[in-house]
């Protein structure tokens, strides 16, 4: 399991931390094997998350979900059919990168997020640095 809480940036509580446990699930079954970067909050009526997974067949899924109370194209996700839902919006909504040398190129072109310690570089450069994947193509 990913356990996707570790990355959450802001929660209101515990509880709410567990809102994006089912793509934990789902992510493991589309063949995922290291979170490549994550970004995710919940705040009572809204939420996202920006995650990036490396597969078990060497692409890499980028995935962005958001949602607030009049906005969320995944409603009703707790019920039974839930991670179908959500396994479906994420086979429609993903970008595929074929291997990490792609995704690491595509990485690299993107703008700075101008603050922080890395103020020049974007959230995924940073991440990487943060989790020692700096100049990692083959994983």
């Amino acid at each position: 399991m990913f356990n996707l809480k570790q990355y959450m940036d802001y929660v209101d509580d515990d509880k709410e931390a567990e809102f994006f446990d089912p793509w934990d699930s789902v992510f493991e079954t589309l063949g995922g094997v290291k979170v490549m970067f994550c970004s995710s909050s919940y705040w009572g009526y809204g939420g996202s998350i920006d995650i990036d997974i490396l597969l078990s067949d060497g692409r890499i899924l980028s995935y962005s979900y958001a949602f607030d109370s009049c906005c969320d194209r995944l409603e009703g996700t707790c019920d039974d059919e839930g991670q179908k839902e959500i396994e479906d919006d994420i086979k429609q909504h993903a970008t595929y990168f074929d291997d990490p040398a792609q995704y690491n190129a595509w990485v690299d072109t993107l703008p700075g997020d101008g603050w922080g310690e890395f103020k020049e570089e974007n959230e995924r450069k940073v991440f990487r640095k943060k989790h020692n994947m700096v100049g990692m193509v083959k994983w």
